[in-house]
This record gives structure tokens, sequence and C-alpha cells, in this order.
């Protein structure tokens, strides 16, 4: 009730753009620090872990109100919560416009979000060109030297050959599977908005594309991951649809765990490593991997290269084990094999 009480008393609409700019938004979540979280209702339900703190997110101007000296804002994220912060300086933004912003959690709040300043924002739409560019920046620093000057984009022009025999470019495989991947997605998680749902269908399939990753083997592991849940947080602090960790997260370019684009991006990445190591390079040259190469390549997904190295094999933790059958035991479905 508290926000539409703001919304009513005076809404603002103006198109000035907003006091920070792309390069300033990025110095100051570095400088303080600033934690990425999936969306206000998550802020909401965890308000005691981030109390004090800094976060980011991403949502809508609903709404800009003038109570006394204090001016508050009324932002809306993707899952329909509403927070409304005081801002620190004049906000003029017109209503609709899809931010990126920190929001400073302040240490009285107690049961929800009472107590919130905003300290930056950002056009959504511009600080998600600059973090794309970044992570291009890294993949081409990445290539072998004799591949640098490959244009990324080159992969998704070049057709390829199917098991069949076909050849078939990524457009026409897109077009062909999109619809039975949309269609399972929303089953897996039913709360996913339409949007929501067709941006987590076409990441897995680009970067899936990309990666030489087969994609039903993608949704078997993102479904054991996270249940399809972008603002899922494990108890051990592995965030997003493949559930990063932290430093994981950083390792691969990802700023913000709990955007379905990043955080897809660097789990498949991630998972291709893997496949591609235990395969000795298969997985990248051929496209092709045999069932001991991802059984291993799940296990170091959830335990880490490290320990799958140590026990020369799947470890033997029993969560290892677990997610590793689970994994297998869904990929197996989606092939449509017993």
């Amino acid at each position: 009730m508290r926000v539409w009480w703001i919304c009513a008393i005076l809404l603002i609409c103006c198109g000035t753009p907003l006091w920070a700019d792309v390069a300033g938004f990025v110095k100051a979540r570095q400088s303080l620090k600033a934690l990425p979280v999936g969306g206000i209702s998550y802020l909401q339900q965890n308000v005691e872990v981030y109390r004090g703190k800094v976060v980011e997110l991403t949502a809508t101007v609903k709404g800009i109100s003038q109570i006394g000296e204090a001016q508050v804002v009324v932002l809306q994220s993707a899952d329909g919560a509403s927070v409304c912060p005081r801002v620190s300086q004049p906000l003029q933004e017109q209503l609709g416009a899809r931010l990126r912003v920190l929001l400073r959690v302040g240490e009285d709040n107690l049961v929800g979000l009472s107590s919130v300043d905003l300290l930056q924002a950002v056009h959504e739409a511009d600080i998600a060109q600059w973090e794309l560019q970044q992570r291009q920046k890294q993949e081409v620093s990445k290539q072998p030297p004799q591949r640098a000057s490959r244009p990324l984009a080159s992969r998704f022009n070049t057709p390829v050959r199917t098991s069949q025999g076909t050849v078939i470019t990524f457009e026409q495989w897109h077009s062909a599977v999109y619809d039975a991947y949309a269609r399972a997605i929303s089953r897996f998680n039913p709360r996913l908005k339409p949007q929501q749902v067709e941006v987590i269908t076409n990441s897995i399939l680009a970067f899936s594309w990309y990666y030489r990753v087969d994609p039903r083997l993608v949704v078997a592991m993102v479904l054991a991951e996270s249940g399809f849940r972008p603002d899922a947080v494990s108890r051990a602090g592995a965030m997003g649809l493949g559930q990063l960790m932290p430093g994981t997260a950083r390792g691969l370019g990802v700023s913000n765990p709990f955007d379905p684009v990043q955080n897809l991006a660097g789990a498949i990445r991630l998972l291709h490593g893997h496949l591609n190591t235990y395969s000795r390079g298969r997985a990248y040259r051929e496209g092709t991997v045999s069932w001991n190469d991802i059984i291993l390549a799940m296990a170091a997904y959830n335990a880490g290269s490290g320990a799958v190295r140590k026990y020369g094999g799947v470890p033997p933790y029993r969560e290892t084990q677990t997610y590793v059958r689970r994994v297998i035991a869904l990929y197996k479905q989606l092939c449509g094999m017993k």
C-alpha cells in the first residue's frame, strides 16, 4: 500500500537524461563494492543479508514523488515488486524508463525495505551494451593467436553439418527448435514471464551454438542448478540460473550473475571449457564428447576441476555424485533415451 500511496502524491514525466554516465556508474559500483541482486522481491526477502550494503539491480521507473524537501522514486523490478528509495539529488526521468541502479540498504531495515537510498543510476540499455563490449573484448583476448582476428559473429554465420549429414545455419536451426525449448523452459518454471522465457531460450540456443555444446545438456544443467530461477541463491552463495559462485562469475567476466544473458554466457562457457578439457579438445574441434567426458565435466562444474583431478574422477562427495546423476538423467530424458 505504501508504494501506491507515494505514487498517488505526484508523478513527474519528463525526458532529461540521468546524472550518471556509464563510466561513472561502473566506477561507482566498483568503489562501493555493489552486490548484484536478481530483483526487489529477492532483496525484500533477504534484507537482513544486505543491511548497510550497496546492491545493484535493474528496475523500471514507475513514479517520482516529492515529500516535503525529499524526493522519492518508485522503482519496480521484473518480478513485480517495488521499492521507493530516496534520491540524493533531483532525478528527472521518463516514466517507464528501464534503469540499472545502485541502492544503499539502510541499517535500520528490520522488515522489508523502508530505508533505501538511490546512489547512482544509468539506462539499462547503455550499461548492458558496455558490458557486452567488455565480454567481447575478453573473448577476443583469449582466442589463440591464429584466430584472434576472427570476428565473434563468424561462428553464427558458418553452417554446420548435423549428425544426419544435413548442412544447417544457426538461423535455420534456431527457427526449428526455438518453440520446443521455450515451451519446456516455461514448464520447468511456470512463474517466468514470456519476456524472461524468450531471453533465456535465446541465450541458451545462441551460446550453446557458439560454444558447440548440446543445448539439451545446458537445459538439464540449469534445471538441476536453479530450476530456471534467475534469482536463485544457494546457501554457499552461488547465484543465478547457472549458480555461479562470486569468484567464478568475476573470472568469467560476469558482472551481474542475476542477469540471465550474462549468467548463461558464463555458465555455458565454463561448461564448454570442462567438456573440452576432458574430451582433449574434441568438444571444440568436432563438437563431439563421450558420456565419460560429460560425467567428468558435470562433476567439475559442481565440485571444481581440482577435485576431479585429485580423485581421478567424480569426487566422493554425496552432493556432487547426486548432482551428476541428476543432470545425466535429465539429459537422457531430454534426448529421449532411457
